[in-house]
């Protein structure tokens, strides 16, 4: 069913992209605002997808626009922002899921995406569909996480096709490709490794859209998501920033590519105009930082000292 209510939107503006080669790339936050969990190793999706870089090449803005787009996941962590920047970039919004975002104006409620999903009534009259819904973070069986994240969003693409939609953004995640660059800056020609249930699966989703005819594909590859709000090892990675004393994490050098939350929010918006580039891309802010440059900026941003104690 539809519901309508008045939604909240706080504007994100419109940035420009820039072509070079066979690759697009977009303006992404400063560095100071970081908020993200490292890992080890020198990091992963280092091919850093920012304007910045790039000196050459076509350019152009990209304003309003009068599609409709339907978003999956809009109640999720990334979903939110999504949501702001879409109807910020002048997108009629339509949102579809079991749970209805606070304060939206035009929702289908559908059944959870481990099931058979009727997409006719959420996908009419839609142009562009973006698929941001998915198990993250979960010790779910393989055969759950196959379900939703595979053959959820492979349905979906070809309900989209099938209701005369023009294009589909599918958010995946830099561990379709694997887990850690070691000393190797990856790109978009990356053999594609995965070793996570997680991953593989976003692989497996990855190449059955790639194939798909009829419709406009763009594959996002983000790699960890940062933002004040976000839980699990983040949450735990504050509380370490919080701490009085200086963490043990100076003189770390290793590298690994990030984006915000905003900063994803907006890549998607802008990837979600019909007409635009299409394939698979790295999203990530600009520059790649170490572990110990994060959690100096972390603290300064909680008011501790960025004094950090060497590492072990």
């Amino acid at each position: 069913m539809r519901i309508a209510n008045r939604c909240e939107a706080a504007p994100i503006a419109a940035s420009t992209w820039r072509r070079a080669g066979d690759r697009w790339f977009g303006a992404s936050p400063p560095v100071d605002k970081l908020n993200a969990l490292p890992q080890k190793g020198d990091g992963h999706a280092r091919r850093v997808l920012v304007q910045a870089h790039y000196t050459r090449g076509e350019t152009r803005t990209i304003g309003a626009s009068l599609s409709r787009v339907l978003l999956t996941g809009a109640t999720g962590f990334v979903g939110r922002a999504t949501a702001q920047a879409l109807t910020a970039s002048g997108f009629k919004l339509r949102t579809a899921g079991r749970r209805c975002p606070v304060g939206a104006e035009d929702h289908v409620s559908i059944p959870d995406l481990a099931e058979l999903v009727d997409w006719s009534l959420a996908l009419d009259g839609v142009d562009v569909v973006v698929h941001l819904a998915a198990l993250a973070h979960t010790s779910a069986r393989a055969e759950l996480i196959k379900a939703v994240n595979v053959q959820a969003p492979i349905r979906l693409a070809a309900a989209a096709k099938a209701a005369g939609a023009q294009r589909l953004v599918f958010v995946s995640s830099v561990k379709s490709v694997g887990e850690d660059s070691g000393s190797t800056v990856w790109t978009e020609d990356q053999p594609a490794t995965p070793s996570s249930v997680y991953g593989r699966a976003k692989r497996a989703a990855e190449l059955a859209l790639q194939d798909a005819a009829g419709i406009e594909t763009i594959i996002l590859r983000p790699p960890l998501v940062h933002g004040p709000d976000a839980r699990a090892n983040f949450a735990r990675l504050l509380e370490l920033a919080a701490l009085p004393v200086p963490p043990p994490l100076g003189g770390i050098a290793n590298k690994r590519s990030l984006i915000s939350k905003p900063g994803l929010a907006a890549r998607i918006a802008e990837a979600a105009h019909p007409g635009g580039p299409t394939g698979v891309f790295f999203v990530a802010d600009d520059p790649p930082v170490s572990t110990s440059e994060l959690m100096r900026a972390l603290r300064r941003g909680l008011g501790r000292s960025d004094v950090l104690a060497p590492a072990p």
